[in-house]
């Protein structure tokens, strides 16, 4: 709730408290990061990927894609930016950059940290928690808590935004209702897309801690079924992107190669989630994932046989917010 309220207020406001909350968090992290490899070094094994099962190579990257997800969020505010061509691909690199070397830095520790533990990495209920009593620092356990706790609402606070805007576009384009598409007259942000989507995000975790399963199966079965629909998201761009560029008359070779690279990489997580067959309830995720795919064309049919004005102009109004971005470069 105070998440939507942040968004509702302002982009700008609601950008800089979850930098914020994300910068305490990480710093936390890397407190911990720094007291793993004082006292036990790196682990080379961890290094050389000593233990690690081909088959859950496929369900790995798939959490791994996920903990990545939210990295191009910055594309999602290219109207807002001041200068959106030079600020919005700087902060989705520099996101992407900085996550992927924290995450190296945060495994590596994990992995070496839990070395000769009774309970294994893949075992902890709440392995930073745990980590930190290994390490004999008992009490930062609970620094570390806070410290997830406020990443986990700068993550919630990035989501609404993204799929706020996300429900605005569409609304504009007359996907869904047209009052989606309209911005708030004073704070100028997607405040109904907003509000829409605090129900929405608590539906789904509601449902599974009342049916006697723990947080964890929370992050891990929804985080799963989310991230198959961003990796189609990924590989649809990746597709999209260098024939966009071939059409307006850009240079798209790089695009392109490293495009197929992209659509290739993820084709292969699709086959790794569903073969080989996963512990129940894994093989559920690609069918709830598949199901919502169906339901996403089936409305896109009756769209487009009841007003296919509007599949017709679809894009339009993207090409409208292009010219209107260029004049703020």
């Amino acid at each position: 709730v105070r998440g939507s309220g942040f968004a509702y207020r302002g982009t700008g406001l609601s950008a800089r408290v979850a930098l914020v909350r994300e910068a305490i968090s990480m710093t936390i992290i890397l407190v911990l990061c720094v007291i793993v490899v004082v006292r036990k070094g790196i682990s080379t094994d961890a290094l050389a990927l000593k233990g690690m099962p081909a088959a859950g190579i496929g369900p790995g990257i798939v959490i791994a894609i996920f903990a990545f997800v939210g990295f191009e969020s910055a594309a999602s505010l290219g109207l807002e930016a001041k200068n959106p061509y030079r600020s919005v691909p700087r902060s989705v690199i520099i996101s992407a950059v900085l996550v992927g070397v924290f995450y190296i830095i945060g495994t590596l520790a994990q992995t070496t940290g839990f070395e000769g533990a009774e309970v294994g990495l893949d075992k902890a209920p709440a392995p930073l928690f745990d980590l930190a009593g290994l390490m004999g620092v008992s009490w930062f356990g609970y620094v570390m808590n806070l410290g997830i706790t406020a990443s986990n609402f700068a993550c919630t606070l990035a989501c609404i935004n993204a799929g706020a805007r996300i429900l605005y576009q569409m609304g504009q384009d007359g996907m869904f209702p047209s009052s989606l598409g309209r911005s708030h007259s004073v704070n100028q942000t997607p405040h109904l897309g907003i509000f829409l989507c605090l129900p929405l995000a608590v539906i789904g975790p509601w449902i599974i801690i009342l049916s006697g399963h723990g947080p964890l199966d929370v992050i891990n079965w929804m985080g799963t079924v989310a991230t198959l629909g961003f990796m189609l998201a990924y590989l649809l761009v990746a597709i999209a992107a260098p024939t966009y560029l071939r059409r307006v008359g850009e240079s798209f070779t790089i695009p392109l190669i490293v495009g197929a690279i992209g659509t290739l990489i993820m084709l292969y997580v699709y086959y790794a989630t569903v073969w080989p067959i996963q512990p129940w309830p894994g093989p559920l995720w690609p069918i709830i994932f598949i199901a919502w795919m169906v339901i996403g064309f089936v409305w896109y049919f009756i769209v487009r046989s009841r007003t296919p004005h509007v599949m017709a102009q679809i894009g339009a109004i993207h090409e409208t917010n292009e010219e209107y971005a260029t004049t703020r470069r």
